[in-house]
C-alpha cells in the first residue's frame, strides 16, 4: 500500500485502529479502506516513527520513504510479530518468517556453529524453534 511519498508492508493486528484513525481524521485524513495498514501508513506520514508511541496491537512493518531513499523497520514491543531482517552490501531484505528472508537468496542458509554449541548447552532448543543463522 503506499500514501504520497510512502510504501508500507505490514504483519499484524492493530488493536485501537478506531482510536488512532479518528485522531488522523480530525488533522485532516480521509481513509479509502477499513484496513489497519492504512491507518498506520497514515500515522507514519504524520507522527514518523513516534506513531509506535500511539500504536497497541502486534506487528512488524516497514516504510520506504521514496523522497528520502529511506527504510524504517519497526514491531510490537514485545516482539510478538518478529522482525527479520538481512542486510548484505546495498541490498537489505526483511520479513516476519525466517524462512522468507531465506528464499530471498539474499543470503544461503548456514547453521551458526556458536549459537549451535549453545543451544545445546543450554537446552535452549528445547524452549523456542528460533535459530540463528551466520554469514559465514
Amino acid at each position: 500500500m503506499y500514501y504520497k511519498e510512502y510504501i508500507i508492508t505490514y504483519n499484524g493486528e492493530l488493536y485501537n485502529t478506531e482510536e488512532l484513525k479518528e485522531d488522523l481524521r480530525e488533522k485532516g485524513y480521509i481513509f479509502d479502506t477499513t484496513s489497519d495498514t492504512e491507518v498506520i501508513l497514515k500515522g507514519y506520514a504524520e507522527y514518523k516513527e513516534k506513531v509506535l508511541n500511539k500504536m497497541e496491537g502486534i506487528f512488524a512493518f516497514g516504510v520506504y520513504d521514496k523522497k528520502k531513499k529511506e527504510l524504517f523497520l519497526a514491531r510490537d514491543r514485545f516482539g510478538i510479530k518478529p522482525l527479520y531482517y538481512c542486510k548484505k552490501g546495498e541490498d537489505i531484505v526483511f520479513a516476519s518468517m525466517l524462512r522468507a528472508i531465506l528464499k530471498s537468496g539474499i543470503i544461503k542458509p548456514h547453521l551458526s556453529k556458536k549459537s549451535l554449541r549453545r543451544d545445546i548447552s543450554t537446552r535452549a532448543f528445547e524452549k523456542t524453534s528460533e535459530a540463528e543463522f551466520s554469514q559465514e
